[in-house]
């Protein structure tokens, strides 16, 4: 297929790309761009976390909106998003507006990086007063990449649901975003290991961790829009991950049981979750939820 061949692709500023290819982060697996709602293994931080932030330069208005929209995530997870000075170099979050895309390290990957280095960029936020449905959608994506959510279109549960047609997605990515095969490839076509996960949804193609994608690059002609909004998988995933105790006063009907419900806990398992403790209740559900998957995963191996 060549550029010609490509149908007109609805507006979007582009995928969530590549962090630069300084020697610190060359190859750096901690970041997004080597790697349902889906968690990275090793990748959460601890539940109750006071997460620091800093600000490496930006406008009012483009920090206002990050600091509007990120802490959504905070009615879901039991953490707390704390802003640091400017250009604070051990702050836990450095976020920069430089005009070569959006990404963001996932999770405690991190601290892995050198410090006073960018862990995050949202150079597709624009300098308004007003939160576009686009710039929230990129602010809440880079966060869950934060938060340690990876891909949702990389996910192993993809197989049996989505099925890309190769050859045209290279294409398409070539011409629109200007990628390399092997970047398109490892952003887009490769899905994750089960041994890099800890837990994972059936595919949700409603997650603000899902890329759009046209009907015309997949096999079963799935049209899935550009989210700029937290699914129900994505909020239930955050809360089991990070559990609370009680339910946040800006989204007081998401308790733990119903989350472990919309994550497909049988009601009858459900119980047995509640007084578990942090890491038991994380540990409960990763045990739980690879069995599920690979068990959904060989049954569509057998079907196909």
């Amino acid at each position: 297929m060549s550029i010609q061949d490509i149908p007109a692709a609805r507006h979007v500023k582009g995928a969530c790309g590549l962090a630069p290819e300084t020697e610190e982060l060359k190859f750096n697996p901690d970041l997004n761009h080597t790697q349902a709602a889906v968690f990275g293994k090793g990748k959460l931080w601890p539940n109750g976390s006071d997460i620091s932030y800093s600000f490496f330069g930006g406008t009012a208005n483009q920090q206002a909106a990050v600091r509007s929209v990120a802490i959504e995530w905070t009615y879901y997870a039991n953490i707390n998003l704390t802003q640091a000075d400017d250009h604070d170099a051990y702050a836990m979050v450095r976020i920069g507006f430089n005009a070569n895309g959006s990404w963001s390290a996932v999770g405690n990957g991190a601290e892995r990086i050198k410090k006073g280095d960018l862990t995050m960029n949202l150079g597709w936020i624009d300098d308004s007063p007003i939160v576009s449905a686009d710039n929230r959608g990129t602010i809440l994506h880079e966060w869950g990449h934060a938060l340690g959510m990876m891909h949702e279109h990389q996910s192993p549960a993809r197989g049996g649901t989505l099925t890309l047609k190769t050859d045209t997605v290279y294409a398409y990515y070539r011409a629109t975003q200007g990628w390399s095969n092997d970047m398109v490839k490892s952003q887009i076509i490769d899905v994750y290991n089960l041994n890099n996960v800890s837990n994972f949804s059936k595919l949700d193609t409603t997650s603000i961790m899902m890329y759009f994608m046209e009907p015309y690059l997949n096999v079963e002609n799935i049209d899935v829009p550009v989210n700029t909004k937290l699914s129900d998988m994505d909020k239930a995933y955050m809360l089991i991950n990070y559990p609370r105790t009680r339910p946040h006063p800006k989204a007081k009907d998401w308790t733990l049981e119903r989350a472990l419900g919309v994550a497909g806990v049988p009601a009858g398992e459900i119980k047995a979750y509640l007084g578990l403790g942090d890491e038991g209740i994380r540990k409960k559900f990763e045990d739980w939820n690879i069995f599920q998957r690979q068990k959904e995963l060989g049954k569509a191996s057998i079907d196909a």
